[in-house]
């Protein structure tokens, strides 16, 4: 679909439109089992929209906001798949709106949220009335605002009408997807051409909505005995910052007596240091840490926590999608100092580094570079106003937050942060690295960025205080959600198994 307002063009497309379809063979009597076989009866489709004009799109824009409207079967769960950027998703999520058909007597339905769905869940996949009690078939999204190359995909969870349908019957795949501006012209693109990436994006998207759909029927809330009430300190890495913010307000919401400070969030090394250096606060203090801490760690106690994802971030200017190994090293050489000597445009090549106490840093020095980066030679970012005949331009900024904020500020400039976070910035383009994409996908074979999350104490947590039950709340369902979500892969399964990647010492 394509609308066309004073240049402005919004398009979307169906990505995928199927069951789920799992099927459990014999074991009739099995709790399991009769609890699998229900997703034979679940479906989902994933539309791929996205802001393929040259003009933001304003929520002013909007005549009539996009809606999702489906029939045959009912939505059981909604969510966004790989934003861009990241920030689409917490508007969608928090502020779409469910509704039933409209009735006979045409009286325009109630609407309800995402979190009314998430607590019927449970008794909308069980119940053999189900479709009695959620009838809601209309998803109407926010008017966002997109900018030129925004996009999401809207993945919808569906369950027919008709309980566990005999294997074989077709599918009611029809649904609308539509929406209006004040003017413009609506066509549905429909099913796209094949992309050489389609099928691993679409797995990838169908599969979180699937196990989000199984942690509904077999995750409760989180148990009173994690709950402590006193103060905690975290520092440490500022790449996890937002996601162990997240992380400790779900405690909080959940555990009212917890309060917790997250402000010197500044660097993984800064952090261990903080945390040796205050032992009369080693119940009070805990710290994250990019890989595990350099150097002598004394009583130190860590934990893993989940796989950080890197990734080569550069301006949309460089006109580059990935770069080698080898070229990486020969960028931080000086070697190489304009983007044209590597296929891409005329622009100086300008490097956005982090500070010695960072652990992003050290990943990047250690799994790319294999060895240190550049002299600081600039302020600015722009040019070697530090020192003037240095062979590469390069500055440090103290964040990852501040890093990016750079990278897409200046012209042609390259960085490095934890693949997520990349995406809220419009013109920025996470690079391949030799080929591989900075995705779970290739962690387990040819991509080399990325580290291990430790979060350290000082000594062994003592008691049932909050320090303790915070720490073993971080392998926990309810925390393995918030990192998945930010594109973390867990250390700790919810069947409390270990991620083999978690055990390598790198």
């Amino acid at each position: 679909m394509r609308l066309y307002v004073s240049r402005k063009r919004l398009s979307f497309e169906e990505d995928f439109n199927s069951k789920i379809g799992i099927v459990p063979f014999g074991h009739n009597n099995d709790p399991a089992a009769t609890i699998l076989s229900v997703f034979n009866s679940v479906s989902v489709v994933v539309i791929r929209v996205w802001n393929s004009g040259r003009a933001t799109i304003e929520a002013d824009d909007y005549r009539r906001a996009l809606r999702f409207v489906v029939r045959g079967r009912y939505i059981l769960d909604f969510r966004l798949s790989q934003p861009q950027p990241d920030d689409l998703r917490s508007p969608v999520e928090k502020d779409a709106q469910i509704s039933a058909v409209v009735t006979d007597s045409g009286t325009p339905p109630p609407f309800r949220s995402r979190e009314d769905l998430l607590k019927e869940l449970p008794e909308s996949l069980l119940s053999p009335d189900a479709e009695h009690k959620n009838n809601s078939r209309e998803l109407r999204l926010p008017r966002l605002k997109l900018r030129p190359r925004d996009e999401f995909r809207l993945v919808v969870a569906l369950r027919e009408d008709e309980k566990a349908p005999p294997e074989g019957r077709r599918l009611d795949k029809g649904y609308e997807f539509d929406g209006e501006l004040h003017s413009g012209k609506l066509i549905d693109h429909g099913a796209p051409r094949r992309r050489p990436s389609a099928n691993q994006l679409l797995v990838g998207a169908v599969a979180v909505l699937a196990v989000m759909l199984v942690l509904a029927l077999f995750v409760r809330p989180m148990s009173p005995e994690f709950c402590a009430d006193g103060e905690l300190r975290i520092v440490g890495s500022s790449a996890i910052e937002p996601t162990v913010r997240a992380i400790s307000d779900g405690y909080r919401a959940s555990c009212g007596g917890a309060r917790f400070s997250l402000d010197d969030m500044d660097g993984s090394l800064e952090g261990i240091r903080e945390l040796q250096d205050k032992p009369d606060e080693r119940q009070r203090l805990l710290a994250f840490s990019d890989g595990p801490a350099n150097g002598p760690t004394g009583q130190l106690d860590r934990h893993p926590v989940a796989v950080l994802v890197y990734a080569l971030v550069v301006n949309r200017a460089a006109g580059i999608q990935s770069l080698t190994t080898d070229q990486v090293r020969q960028i931080n050489a000086g070697t190489v100092r304009n983007w044209s000597e590597l296929g891409g445009a005329d622009v100086p090549i300008r490097l956005v580094g982090r500070g010695p106490d960072s652990g992003s840093r050290q990943a990047f020095e250690s799994h790319v570079l294999g060895g240190a980066e550049a002299p600081v030679s600039s302020n600015s970012c722009y040019s070697n106003d530090r020192v003037p005949d240095a062979p590469v331009i390069r500055c440090e900024r103290s964040t990852t937050t501040e890093l990016l904020t750079e990278v897409d500020r200046v012209e042609g400039a390259i960085g490095y942060s934890d693949a997520a976070p990349a995406a809220q910035f419009g013109r920025l383009i996470r690079l391949r690295l030799d080929g591989a994409e900075p995705t779970r996908e290739y962690l387990e074979t040819t991509y080399k960025f990325w580290t291990v999350e430790y979060v350290y104490t000082n000594g062994v947590p003592e008691g049932e205080g909050l320090l303790n039950n915070f720490v073993d709340y971080l392998a926990a369902d309810p925390a393995a959600r918030h990192l998945q979500d930010a594109a973390y892969v867990p250390c700790v399964g919810s069947d409390r198994s270990i991620a083999q990647l978690c055990l390598i010492e790198r």
